[in-house]
């Protein structure tokens, strides 16, 4: 018998919790309408944006900035406030954090595919924001192609950018950087 009351005290909580659910999401689609002038929200987006009449965001760190960039995008007006500015010494933050899209000592597939991914995203944002930017106006963020070749650090090497052509005995056609490279050369 104890059980069985166990188990109706149990459905009777969630069916609490669900009508508390419920009420709350009525409240938040009221604030909306109210918000937007009465007419009623058609998507999550809408909503929100409806709702978030000003977002503080606080630190101004790679993901403070990233989370005020995708309000800004989503037209959510946006403040961002830090203690420190984001390269003071105490920071903790060197002046490339944030800025530089390299995966470093990872051999794990998953970071060739996020990378992968975030540089066609990052490729696409900054065409997108250059062809949307008036004449003359200075970018937010700039591409500068660069590679980086070292020895024994775990990261890429210059065999890393050679397409190999056949023997193995070392012949191979240099590509992408070195190729260019040696052209000018």
């Amino acid at each position: 018998a104890s059980v069985r009351a166990s188990g109706e005290g149990e459905r009777e909580r969630e069916r609490r919790r669900e009508k508390e659910r419920e009420r709350e999401s009525r409240v938040l689609l009221e604030r909306a309408k109210l918000r937007g002038g009465g007419k009623q929200p058609q998507s999550i987006e809408e909503s929100t944006r409806a709702m978030a009449s000003k977002v503080l965001v606080v630190g101004s760190g790679a993901i403070g900035l990233r989370t005020a960039l995708e309000l800004l995008r989503r037209r959510i007006p946006v403040r961002l406030r830090s203690p420190r500015h984001p390269l003071h010494p105490s920071s903790g933050c060197s002046m490339g954090a944030g800025g530089l899209w390299m995966p470093y000592r990872c051999d794990d597939g998953r970071a060739d595919r996020w990378s992968i991914e975030t540089l066609d995203e990052l490729l696409k944002y900054t065409a997108a924001a250059a062809a949307a930017s008036p004449a003359g106006s200075r970018p937010l963020a700039e591409i500068v192609p660069t590679v980086i070749l070292k020895r024994d650090h775990g990261g890429p090497t210059v065999e890393h950018f050679i397409r190999r052509n056949g023997g193995g005995d070392g012949d191979g056609e240099l590509s992408g950087a070195a190729a260019k490279k040696k052209d000018d050369d």
